[in-house]
């Protein structure tokens, strides 16, 4: 099922770079990467209930791990789960792009604290690119202003947001697995966000994963753009 599903998913864009969130302990998607990616970095830390991964055709240097400074109390306690992300290097024409992949917590004021966290970083670049679940609430659940106030700084700085609402967001997420369309997702979660010098281009939301039904498919479709560093 998800194997099967993740390998579909590669072959059939032939990304050079992925970011992937909520992988479990057994190593498959691990296991997928060792075979296409010429370099491949997972991590969990150690009150992180998921592994985060980033798969690149690039090599990775200077990767870091790191929790967030930021912590939402609901996630330490409900889950007693710390948030994290991978940062690392790639070379691409002459040019190093600093990657950011994350999985960001549940409650919007600590997501904001984050996404703010992980702009900071980007401003310090010439180059960045940020992948990641960002989960974010549907726009039914809370205001207009608050969903666009987590991108706002991006936005107001002349960065590219792949998913977003003035361009017409996709949903990404539901909490049924047997999803048959996109009607069934509720949360636009995933998303690519890059400094202004790299163009997003090319954005599609992969619907592979409506044809693993019956509990075997994952629960975010993934998000595919071509990105142009000028």
């Amino acid at each position: 099922g998800q194997l099967t599903m993740q390998q579909s998913i590669i072959n059939n864009y032939n990304a050079n770079i992925i970011g992937v969130q909520e992988i479990s302990t057994n190593g498959t998607v691990p296991s997928v990467g060792q075979t296409v990616f010429s370099s491949y970095q997972y991590q969990q830390l150690s009150n992180h209930k998921n592994y985060i991964a980033m798969m690149s055709k690039f090599p990775l240097s200077n990767v870091v791990v790191a929790d967030f400074e930021n912590q939402d109390p609901y996630d330490m306690t409900q889950y007693s789960e710390t948030r994290a992300y991978m940062m690392a290097d790639i070379s691409v024409g002459g040019k190093t792009i600093t990657w950011i992949n994350t999985h960001l917590c549940l409650t919007p004021e600590y997501q904001y604290l984050q996404m703010k966290e992980i702009f900071d970083i980007m401003e310090t670049k010439e180059y960045a690119i940020a992948t990641g679940d960002f989960n974010i609430k549907p726009y039914t659940s809370i205001s207009d202003d608050a969903y666009v106030n987590m991108v706002k700084q991006f936005a107001d700085a002349g960065y590219n947001v792949a998913n977003n609402k003035a361009t017409g967001h996709t949903n990404t997420h539901t909490s049924a697995t047997t999803a048959t369309s996109l009607a069934d997702l509720v949360s636009p979660h995933d998303d690519i966000i890059t400094t202004g010098n790299i163009d997003i281009l090319n954005v599609v939301f992969d619907t592979t994963k409506f044809s693993y039904l019956n509990g075997s498919a994952i629960d975010h479709i993934p998000v595919i753009a071509t990105l142009k560093i000028n």
